[in-house]
């Protein structure tokens, strides 16, 4: 069967040293990440300076964090628009509670099991109703946004504690910060895990055809309802990173849809079943090397969005090469 068969490639695969490092679209997403940092510091060089740098490795940590849960739920062949609640839940959660004087550590299981109950609803919807993933992600943000209104919170105030106030110090790395050093070993490890066990292999073969993997004894309803509780975490996590590095209730302002456009732009694909989280990673630093770059060239948010969509155009068109098997991996 064919999800059989792409779950032995993909183990028989994990030994090719080339192979499971790169592919061709992180090749080409890493080469646009150096190449826009080297325009960008030469139309301002202040650009290479350590409090800039520290600046867009903080800014990519927390966005990245949702762009990770973003494309692991894209491997599955689905997606997410309510990641951006998520992070608004789960800031208001911890903060609230430890208002309330709980501890740290339980406020945290308090936001996480917040996460995890709208990563559940979502899931309900696309599995069990039947709903397609855009559609039923789209009315969960509508209804948990609605649900805002109600509640009473002071943005802005004590965020996330003094004892997480280390993310967004300087490592012994001139420049960056520890939260990113975090972010970068979640990344490593969790994309090695998906690269070379069978549990990426499953989330690969679920993505690219569902039917076939159930034939082979797969349970996609089960793999999904993971990848979207896990989306959710992660975009909680990427809110309260940002609320971690700057040290007050901001919640991280990612658009969701741009969280979408960096995991595609990663190399990740709205059909399922391609993708990585070292993608994410490279798209996540593209993106934000390019805003931080047009902002200190006085270019406002309408450049950027431009700029953004040429790059998800081009994205999408060599992920379309590759599957009409013009490049190859």
């Amino acid at each position: 069967m064919r999800a059989n068969t792409a779950i032995a490639r993909r183990l028989a695969g994990a030994g090719s040293p080339l192979r499971g490092v790169l592919r061709i679209s992180e090749l080409a997403v890493g080469a646009a990440v150096v190449a826009a940092f080297v325009v960008f510091m030469a139309l301002d060089p202040s650009m290479a300076e350590p409090a800039n740098v520290m600046r867009i490795l903080a800014r990519s940590s927390s966005v990245g964090f949702a762009v990770l849960g973003m494309t692991v739920l894209l491997l599955a062949g689905e997606v997410d628009l309510t990641v951006g609640i998520a992070a608004y839940y789960a800031t208001i959660t911890f903060t609230q509670l430890g208002g309330l004087g709980w501890p740290e550590v339980p406020s945290l299981l308090g936001a996480l099991l917040v996460m995890l109950l709208i990563g559940w609803l979502n899931s309900l919807l696309v599995l069990e109703v039947r709903l397609p993933s855009f559609l039923a992600t789209l009315c969960t943000q509508f209804i948990f946004g609605g649900l805002l209104n109600f509640i009473p919170f002071d943005w802005g105030g004590e965020g996330v504690r003094v004892s997480f106030a280390w993310l967004g110090a300087s490592s012994p790395l001139p420049g960056v910060p520890w939260i990113f050093i975090v972010f970068a070993a979640v990344v490593l490890l969790g994309d090695q895990v998906i690269r070379r066990t069978r549990l990426g292999a499953v989330l690969y073969a679920t993505g690219a055809n569902p039917r076939a993997a159930q034939i082979v004894g797969i349970d996609t309803d089960r793999v999904k309802m993971l990848c979207f509780m896990f989306a959710s975490v992660c975009g909680g996590l990427a809110s309260l990173a940002f609320s971690a590095t700057i040290g007050t209730s901001l919640v991280a302002d990612f658009p969701v849809l741009w969280v979408i456009a960096i995991a595609l732009i990663g190399g990740a694909s709205l059909g399922g079943g391609v993708g990585s989280l070292l993608g994410g990673l490279l798209g996540t630093l593209l993106l934000m090397i390019i805003r931080s770059g047009l902002g200190a060239t006085n270019l406002g948010s309408n450049a950027q969005a431009v700029m953004v969509s040429g790059i998800l155009i081009a994205a999408v068109l060599l992920e379309t090469a590759r599957r009409k098997g013009k490049i190859t991996r």
